[in-house]
């Protein structure tokens, strides 16, 4: 913010008319082409991590897409991009909530539809939820001793 408002003040007289010549400078100066292409590859590429809520992805992908205010991409990219980076469950989450798929929704609806969903998830994080990686866990070492126990019950009818 500082060095911003340095270099609006350290412009030249008549440097800027309008507005638009003075947002066209700053962006100029703020956002190079460099950086401007490498944010547009991070919000075409970003993926919900495993374990990252809905919320928190959804927060991430704003917050991207808001640090880069000449992305120039129509909002139908922005909502598939996000939707392709969706962990496949919460994919078929948003399908559901969208009565059939995603992509059959305006731009406008399907923008409501997905901040609806991370308000609500947000507002009930936690309550009620299942901690599911310990059943598996225990299925897996179960698995594990089941075969352990029949290779050495082979090995005894072998020997």
């Amino acid at each position: 913010m500082d060095k911003a408002k340095d270099w609006l003040y350290e412009l030249a007289p008549r440097t800027v008319t309008s507005w638009e010549s003075t947002t066209k400078a700053f962006l100029e100066k703020f956002f190079p082409t460099s950086r401007v292409i490498l944010l547009r590859k991070k919000i075409s590429g970003i993926q919900q991590g495993p374990g990252e809520s809905f919320p928190v992805y959804y927060e991430r992908f704003n917050t991207l897409v808001a640090s880069c205010p000449q992305h120039q991409m129509k909002e139908e990219l922005l909502i598939q991009y996000f939707y392709e980076g969706l962990l496949p469950l919460e994919r078929q989450i948003l399908d559901a909530s969208a009565g059939g798929a995603l992509v059959d929704k305006t731009p406008v609806a399907a923008k409501i539809l997905i901040a609806n969903r991370a308000l609500n998830a947000q507002q009930y994080e936690g309550v009620g939820g299942r901690d599911h990686a310990r059943p598996s866990q225990v299925n897996e070492l179960s698995a594990i001793s089941e075969l352990q126990s029949q290779m050495a019950n082979l090995s005894t009818l072998i020997s």
